[in-house]
């Protein structure tokens, strides 16, 4: 009996076990597949020669999909027609006319990013196919890295074009595709195997529009000096700069309502603006906006439908005319338009003056007596202070100086106390702000030690590299190579040391030219950042190299 009750209970253990042992979990589905396909086999296989096939097949280790076939595959040397690529599953299939194929020559299917998986998108990177119609692989190659010229850094999906030198001239970059290309990987290195023994121009390009040739409008450009020679000069660095135009013109003009216009050109414009009605002039104001460096906003009054401009070009030596069209009447602002104060974060520079910036032309003839009122906070009450009221402009209005440090201040507008040049008024508005103070300040001490002696720019830029101070230095030779720089009232911070090797002594960074074979200025960036803290003085010995790379 006994034996029988253990065998039950056994028996009724192991159902409990199995049972929970068999409850259903949830599926995770895994980790996500990041790998890209790999090439498993080709027929005919990598590196044949003397190829005569008509079509080349090409199995991966997973199903694959073609992107952008059209703006990816490229065939070197270029081919007068496209070959024809469709998939199947894992094998994609390449058919093209044989009787276009050159002798003795080896081709490179570059196919750029096209090949992805099915699944994931995970694009099999720079992947070429290569052969030869005669008896050898041409084994020269370049490799080398592409960096930003203003900054140092890696650059990548930027496009390297090798221009046989004897068959191509200085214009080819603009008109035509490459004989040879590549593109960088993420450290901005690439490398371009099985080239002939030729000579050959190389270019970097960012090629934003994808038509493998050089706009240089909206793209920036790397270049070597002198043609190359393979297979001697085999590692190149590129310094990958924009371009400034070298006239200036009108892109477009913009009406956005009457009383203002803007003009919008290829490049900061350097120039002298009339009009051709002198009576004219007393009712436009021009101005070129800090943030709009390549817009002037035209300001104007009592202007019916269009204004002729004469449009001078100084240091061009050109003239231009234009007939500016201005919006209607009717697209007058029927309300009061926006104003600010010139206290971005809501903090006022230190040492700054207080200005109010309207958008539109205002009455500047019209009093302020009153119903404008600027307070801060003094201990427990709150001091007024007194305006020192100006007009800069037609539409900037200077309010106060020298105001009082780290104190939280209201200015107060009451209603109707300006007027703008069409008889609108303005509603009441409240704005707040703090001063900035010396003691939220601190100082940075450069010790530099160069190792030439040149003109320079030293560069102090903040996490989003905008230039906060800077000051120019210049070595002659009979001085040291050693100098201190002392930033003071630096914004507490993260900060990078750029230095300029300043060229052309005209204290700013210049981009280069490809026409005139001329590189931007070198810089060097020192590899540490400074931190800056308030009422703090960090001093940093920097060793100035040539033109280092990160």
């Amino acid at each position: 009996m006994l034996r029988y009750l253990f065998c039950i209970i056994t028996v009724l253990l192991f159902s409990l076990l199995f049972h929970n042992c068999a409850q259903m979990s949830p599926l995770t589905g895994g980790e996500r597949d990041r790998q890209a396909p790999r090439l498993v086999s080709a027929l005919p296989p990598l590196y044949t020669t003397g190829f005569v096939n008509k079509s080349i097949l090409l199995k991966f280790d997973e199903y694959i999909q073609l992107k952008d076939l059209n703006s990816n595959l490229v065939v070197l040397p270029k081919l007068k027609t496209l070959p024809e690529a469709e998939v199947n599953g894992k094998t994609l299939k390449i058919t093209l006319d044989t009787s276009e194929l050159q002798k003795n020559t080896t081709y490179r299917f570059y196919f750029g990013q096209a090949i992805t998986d099915m699944n994931e998108g995970n694009p099999l990177n720079n992947f070429e196919y290569v052969f030869s119609t005669g008896s050898f692989i041409d084994s020269s190659s370049v490799k080398g890295r592409v960096l930003n010229a203003l900054n140092n850094q890696a650059l990548d999906n930027i496009l390297i074009g090798l221009y046989e030198d004897g068959l191509s001239t200085d214009s080819t970059v603009f008109k035509e595709g490459p004989n040879y290309l590549s593109k960088t990987d993420g450290s901005g290195r690439f490398n371009i195997k099985h080239l002939p023994a030729k000579a050959f121009k190389a270019y970097a390009i960012d090629d934003v529009n994808k038509n493998l040739s050089y706009d240089p409008d909206a793209e920036r450009i790397g270049f070597q000096n002198t043609a190359i020679q393979l297979p001697a000069d085999s590692v190149l660095e590129f310094k990958l700069f924009k371009e400034v135009p070298a006239r200036t013109y009108v892109k477009k003009t913009v009406a956005p309502y009457y009383g203002l216009s803007m003009i919008v050109f290829n490049k900061k414009p350097k120039l002298l603006l009339q009009t051709y009605s002198p009576e004219q002039e007393n009712h436009l104001y021009v101005q070129n906006s800090a943030g709009l460096g390549d817009t002037l906003l035209l300001y104007y009054r009592n202007m019916e439908d269009s204004l002729k401009l004469l449009l001078n070009y100084v240091e061009e030596g050109k003239k231009d005319t234009l007939l500016l069209s201005l919006a209607k009447k009717s697209l007058r602002k029927k309300k009061f338009g926006y104003l600010r104060l010139n206290t971005p974060g809501n903090t006022l520079t230190l040492n700054s003056a207080l200005k109010l910036t309207f958008i539109t032309w205002m009455d500047t003839a019209k009093p302020i007596t009153g119903g404008l009122h600027l307070k801060y906070k003094s201990d427990t009450t709150m001091a007024e202070v007194p305006l020192q009221l100006r007009w800069l402009n037609v539409h900037e209005l200077q309010l106060a100086q020298g105001l009082p440090e780290g104190k939280q201040f209201q200015l107060k507008l009451d209603t109707s106390v300006f007027t703008d040049a069409f008889y609108n008024t303005n509603d009441s508005v409240s704005f707040r702000f703090t001063t900035q103070s010396k003691n939220e300040l601190g100082k940075a001490v450069l010790k530099l030690q160069f190792y030439k002696k040149e003109h320079y720019l030293v560069q102090l830029l903040n996490e989003q590299q905008a230039v906060v101070k800077e000051q120019s230095l210049f070595l002659s030779l009979s001085s040291s190579n050693s100098k201190t720089i002392e930033f003071t009232d630096v914004p507490a911070g993260i900060y990078t040391v750029r230095v300029v090797y300043d060229l052309n002594k005209n204290e700013v960074w210049d981009s280069g030219s490809l026409l005139k074979k001329k590189q931007a200025e070198p810089v060097f960036i020192h590899p540490k950042t400074i931190k800056v803290l308030s009422d703090w003085e960090i001093e940093e010995e920097i060793q100035v190299k040539e033109q280092n790379g990160q």
